[in-house]
């Protein structure tokens, strides 16, 4: 087997690990159950413009 062929699968191995840990990942999961990212990224800036509101009241305070 020559030495490039051995790189190769080398490699191949450590990106079947890293896809297998990305796939274990917390990150990985939530974003595998958004059914609907439009209502998904709403609901986020509702959230954060209501954050940003409310810290801004907080500082002005």
């Amino acid at each position: 087997m020559s030495a490039v062929v051995k790189k190769l699968l080398h490699k191949l191995k450590q990106l079947e690990r890293e896809i297998i840990m990305i796939k274990e990942s917390e990150t990985f999961s939530t974003i595998n159950t958004i059914a609907d990212w439009d209502t998904y990224f709403n609901e986020t800036k509702t959230q954060l413009e209501q954050e940003l509101q409310s810290i801004t009241i907080k500082l002005v305070s």
